[in-house]
């Protein structure tokens, strides 16, 4: 049995239909067959997908790069579901080095920075309350459990039914945009998407579903992986946009675009130093001094705009 694609048919980011093919190829070729084999599963994909194909494109209007094909939602259910299983997660961060304690102090350092930033962002518009934040796509649910410990209310948004179930109820984690609205919720103050929009069908609809959810000004974090220079999939660098999980390749030009026209205004984030390491808030400040001239990057905050329509903001 063969996994099922549908294909998107307009660009994810300005609806141009206006695409060309850049590469194009079978899951059971490499260098995709290497990683679908040697990569931790549940259910392994393999035998579903090694007869599927998958297509690159680039739109001529906007220059965004992104997968044709994806799965049919009854296949990215299953997805979730049997492949990413709880124990096929677990093995891929023990394989992946997340569990060491120097990656774990790492990411605790880098989740706390940012916090400390939105906190700051926030003060002018929450308050006396506490800061509302989603964080889409949250995964295990670290940083919402770290926010909530600095005063936030925070809750998550994860399709994966294993993340849901690994996290106990500690914090409220929903399936949907929808599911979360449901519960009444206030108005957000801050949203962060970690490593998230470069897996969705439908990015820019999130996007706008979410500055639907902020207050004015409301703050956006973004951050995916750099895909600058991926145009076609010859090795493994290239699988930053593999087709089954990354369907959506970003530069810091086109992340931007994206952003902004979902109706956000990209802004300047504060600077905080969460460490007791003196050489390394010299390299902090160093990178704040010359950050004009530094190279895009492709984690960037914004504030919600007033209005966006179909055809951009107002």
């Amino acid at each position: 049995m063969e996994a099922e694609f549908y294909e998107r048919s307009a660009c994810i980011a300005c609806q141009s239909k206006n695409l060309k093919v850049l590469d194009t190829g079978k899951f059971g070729d490499e260098p995709h067959r290497s990683m679908l084999l040697d990569s931790p599963w549940g259910e392994s994909p393999f035998p579903f997908l090694e007869q599927c194909a998958w297509t690159l494109v680039e739109c001529e209007a906007c220059a965004q790069i992104f997968h044709l094909r994806v799965l049919t939602p009854e296949w990215t259910e299953r997805r979730f579901t049997k492949w990413m299983s709880k124990d096929a997660i677990e093995r891929f961060r023990l394989l992946n080095g997340d569990l060491e304690p120097e990656a774990i102090n790492n990411r605790a350092r880098r989740m706390t920075d940012h916090i400390l930033c939105i906190e700051k962002m926030a003060r002018s518009l929450r308050g006396n309350s506490p800061t509302r934040l989603l964080d889409f796509g949250c995964g295990a649910g670290e940083f919402l459990t770290l926010a909530n410990a600095f005063g936030f209310e925070a809750h998550g948004i994860d399709h994966s039914t294993a993340r849901i179930e690994d996290f106990h109820g500690r914090v409220p984690i929903y399936e949907s945009l929808e599911a979360s609205r449901a519960q009444g919720q206030e108005l957000l103050h801050a949203a962060t998407l970690f490593d998230v929009l470069e897996h969705l069908e439908e990015p820019l609809s999130i996007l706008k579903a979410i500055h639907e959810r902020l207050v004015p000004s409301g703050i956006l974090v973004v951050e995916v992986p750099n895909a600058e220079g991926v145009r076609q999939i010859k090795n493994n660098e290239d699988l930053v946009v593999d087709g089954v999980d990354h369907l959506n390749a970003f530069t810091p030009a086109t992340l931007k675009r994206i952003v902004e026209r979902a109706g956000f205004i990209p802004t300047k984030r504060p600077t905080a130093h969460v460490t007791a390491d003196v050489p390394r808030i010299i390299k902090r400040e160093i990178r704040r001094v010359v950050g004009p001239f530094r190279k895009p990057s492709t984690q960037l905050y914004f504030r919600r705009a007033a209005l966006v329509h179909e055809s951009g903001i107002e």
